[in-house]
């Protein structure tokens, strides 16, 4: 297949890349800021015109929970819009050429907020983010339900828990897995935001790609949950990391922040009966693989 991805400097787009091309897919990656390996976003319409997809997956997004909070509405004011002028792109070519690519837009599991529920999230559930990073995903996800309802054009979303186990940058402020792990094999501190209780889904990288892999194959469209299915908490995933690497973590308690979501576990089942798939990676195989690569990584350095 033919496939365009947006954000192709991110962290995800990174990694996605580089498998998509090892399954034979023809890749193209945009960027808002080009370089060699990426083309400009601003042309991204031209090359749809010159040279169709079958398949977008929509990754550019300009922040991660943490970095939303420091510029409230960034999202109405550039990824939005740019949603919406890709989606009038496709539209565009919908209309000249009779068909139109399938658009992947890469949402969050923060869309649903704080669980009130005995069970796991279900994609009909009611969604009420807490911050500004989820509040900009739902309204992209009501963008491309306008799209597809008005206008036909093939959507599928991905509501994404938390995913781990690709390269990034050690300032980043996403990814408590590779933050953890960095600090106990360093001995630096580990800065624990609230009170360790909270619950998160974590998801390897290799499953989140067997799960697009899927996607892709089986050509679906709708909103499906794409997670690991089984919370833990931020304790015994300390606990399990301190395991991983034979080592004690130095704890530096800091206050919850507001926007972080505290209580959730979220549903797989749909994406399950869709399309077979299932994550084959549990959480301490995930850690021993993220621990060698950051080991190896640091040879590297030596």
């Amino acid at each position: 297949m033919k496939i365009f991805i947006t954000g192709g400097r991110g962290r995800l787009a990174r990694s996605l890349s580089p498998l998509l091309s090892q399954q034979g897919h023809q890749i193209k990656t945009f960027s808002r800021n080009a370089n060699a390996q990426n083309l400009p976003l601003a042309g991204f319409g031209r090359e749809l015109e010159r040279n169709p997809a079958d398949v977008i997956l929509h990754l550019a997004w300009s922040t991660v929970p943490a970095t939303a909070e420091f510029e409230p509405g960034i999202e109405w004011r550039e990824d939005l819009p740019l949603l919406s002028l890709i989606g009038a792109q496709i539209l565009r070519q919908k209309k000249t050429t009779g068909r139109a690519p399938l658009l992947v837009f890469f949402s969050s599991c923060s869309v649903y907020g704080d669980s009130r529920l005995s069970r796991p999230f279900r994609e009909t559930d009611p969604m009420r983010p807490i911050g500004w990073y989820a509040r900009g995903k739902l309204e992209a996800e009501r963008l491309l339900s306008y799209y597809h309802e008005a206008h036909g054009l093939p959507i599928l979303v991905l509501r994404i828990s938390n995913p781990y186990g690709f390269s990034q940058d050690e300032k980043t402020l996403q990814g408590v897995i590779p933050v953890l792990l960095r600090a106990g094999i360093s001995g630096k501190p580990f800065r624990q935001w609230g009170d360790g209780k909270a619950m998160k889904d974590f998801l390897h990288i290799q499953d989140l790609f067997g799960a697009i892999q899927q996607c892709l194959g089986k050509k679906i469209q709708g909103t499906f949950n794409v997670c690991s299915g089984h919370p833990i908490s931020l304790s015994e995933l300390i606990r399990k990391t301190q395991q991983a690497i034979s080592k004690k973590i130095v704890i530096q308690k800091e206050k919850k922040r507001s926007w972080d979501v505290r209580q959730a576990s979220y549903s797989p089942l749909r994406i399950q009966r869709a399309t077979g798939w299932a994550p084959g990676i549990n959480l301490e195989q995930g850690l021993e693989i993220c621990r060698q690569a950051i080991a190896d990584s640091q040879e590297k350095k030596i």
